[in-house]
């Protein structure tokens, strides 16, 4: 059988009879890269080029594990074998050249005076936008997960994460005070910021629901599947909508943020609603907020007045 988290449950005989025994149940998910190996090489030039083939293979195989367990967490993850990218990738060698000057084996520091700089607010997640939430909403298609969409909503207008809307207890939600209030898991245990508070709509109060049993507390208000099985679903929707957008969970929490700071909101609202311990973490999305206004203003065509 599988629990909740869609991992297989084994139950053991004799003395520990009773107790489950997890086995992890993999979805796996097959894609066509195009690579293509000699199956039996005749030369040098075959046997590097199979070499350089499969390494590529491995390259693609460790983006594909690093995007999945960034979307369900939100963590941002090391890249492989390069620390923090190039920044990291430039410290090490600086680090390397510089025991070598300090041991007279070179003459002259080859890095001296040089830096690499880098725009942290960079950002180039897929947004949804209001018009796309709307037509996404009003997408209907046949063999469709209503609770997954309803979860997926449900984060597009209050911005928290799969991994948190997934422990959400009908405890967690305020009908009287109309607020949800949850402790975020990301930052639990190392930020005094991990509860949230958010001030839920009529409509967002409706999507919630009544609680079927008479114990909140442990009565979910989404009961969706694992992250994998939701991701592919939620991709399904997005492609039935007609949106041409590479839509992951997480992509919700960037939505909520940007469409919030272009309808007027404050930064400092945003951080409290994100649940982000400063403004600084929240900075990235006026980036994206000024490139939309950008796009908004050049969508109006050019001008042909010519002045008399």
């Amino acid at each position: 059988m599988l629990d909740e988290d869609g991992n297989q449950v084994l139950y053991t005989s004799g003395a520990m009879a009773g107790k489950p025994k997890y086995q992890i149940k993999h979805i796996r998910k097959r894609e066509n890269l195009n690579l293509y190996i000699w199956q039996h090489p005749r030369n040098t030039q075959e046997r590097v080029q199979n070499r350089n083939t499969i390494a590529l293979a491995e390259k693609i195989r460790f983006e594909r594990e690093q995007e999945f367990l960034e979307d369900r967490e939100g963590y941002q993850l090391k890249k492989h074998g390069t620390g923090k990218g190039p920044k990291g990738m430039y410290g090490r060698f600086k680090k390397v050249v510089t025991a070598a000057f300090d041991e007279d084996l070179i003459k002259k520091h080859p890095c001296k005076g040089i830096a690499i700089k880098w725009d942290r607010n960079s950002f180039s997640k897929e947004i949804l936008s209001p018009d796309e939430i709307k037509k996404l909403m009003a997408t209907r298609y046949k063999g469709e997960n209503t609770e997954m969409q309803r979860a997926f909503i449900f984060c597009l207008f209050t911005g928290i994460r799969w991994c948190d809307v997934k422990l959400l207890t009908y405890a967690n939600v305020d009908p009287m005070t109309k607020t949800l209030r949850f402790q975020q898991k990301k930052v639990r245990n190392i930020s005094s910021r991990s509860w949230v508070t958010t001030p839920l709509t009529d409509d967002m109060l409706a999507l919630v629901g009544e609680p079927t049993t008479s114990d909140r507390s442990t009565e979910p208000i989404f009961k969706i599947g694992p992250y994998v099985s939701c991701n592919q679903q939620l991709k399904k929707w997005v492609a039935e909508a007609g949106i041409r957008k590479k839509i992951s969970w997480h992509c919700s929490r960037h939505s909520f943020a940007v469409n919030l700071l272009s309808n007027g909101a404050s930064i400092k609202t945003v951080a409290d609603l994100m649940g982000h311990s400063s403004i600084t973490m929240t900075e990235k999305y006026l980036h994206v907020v000024d490139s939309l206004k950008q796009d908004a203003i050049h969508s109006l065509g050019s001008i042909s007045y010519a002045i008399p």
